[in-house]
């Protein structure tokens, strides 16, 4: 809601006329910490209990309670912030984003769009792959919200919504992570399949994995541990290990 911006707005123009800046999100964000407010603390509670006719000034944007939340990109903001405002920093880790990395996008979604998933269950087979249903305009409207594959709504000719089987290009470090120690396997030059292990995970700009095969160890992206672990799980159902 636009109106609860508001009092932030009010609060930081009169701190900038007293000659107090909020040069940065980080002091927009500190100068705005003295807003917080508990619901047990709202004049309007008090109301409620009462049942006092003035509750009716509260009217459709008062608030009971104020939160203000601040967002970094980065372990190290976040663990340094943390101390001082315990419970109202946000982590937002810019360094693993799906479905932009490496400056690739879904089709048709680079400017105003929606995107939906439609799965119904985690996908099993390696490498993963969603369900996605994309629209170039996002809605709303009470027909979308409660279907968005309805045909009620006025601007569904305009949002040309269509299916897409979006493939990704990585696994969150957490899930990378519970990789180490798993199976896989490959190829030798004659032919035959060898069973390997997992080792390590790397977590850098482009994910790698360390995977071990013997006394030799690989360094390989998600796309050949992927191609591995799927070639170890064919491997073991039909029990041609060599």
């Amino acid at each position: 809601m636009e109106a609860v911006g508001k009092d932030p707005a009010r609060l930081i123009r009169s701190l900038e006329l007293s000659g107090i800046r909020s040069e940065s999100a980080y002091k927009v964000f500190a100068n705005c910490h003295r807003l917080e407010k508990k619901r047990e603390d709202s004049e309007w509670l008090e109301y409620e209990i009462r049942g006092d006719v003035a509750l009716k000034r509260k009217g459709k944007y008062g608030m009971d309670s104020r939160t203000v939340w601040y967002v970094v990109e980065s372990q190290e903001e976040y663990d340094r912030l943390s101390v001082q405002y315990h419970g109202r920093v946000l982590l937002c880790d810019r360094t693993f984003t799906l479905d932009t990395l490496g400056g690739k996008s879904i089709p048709d979604t680079k400017s105003l769009h929606e995107v939906r998933s439609v799965a119904t269950q985690v996908p099993e087979e390696l490498p993963y792959t969603w369900p996605l249903r994309l629209s170039n305009l996002p809605c709303n409207c009470k027909y979308c919200v409660v279907n968005p594959s309805n045909n009620d709504c006025k601007i569904s000719t305009w949002r040309h919504t269509r299916d897409y089987n979006m493939k990704l290009v990585g696994v969150s470090p957490a899930h990378a992570n519970s990789w180490v120690g798993s199976g896989v396997c490959m190829k030798a030059a004659d032919g035959l399949v060898i069973v390997g292990l997992i080792v390590a995970y790397v977590h850098g700009k482009s994910q790698t994995w360390s995977v071990q095969f013997g006394e030799t160890v690989h360094s390989w992206t998600y796309e050949k541990v992927c191609e591995a672990k799927s070639l170890f799980m064919k491997t073991m159902v039909s029990g041609s290990v060599e």
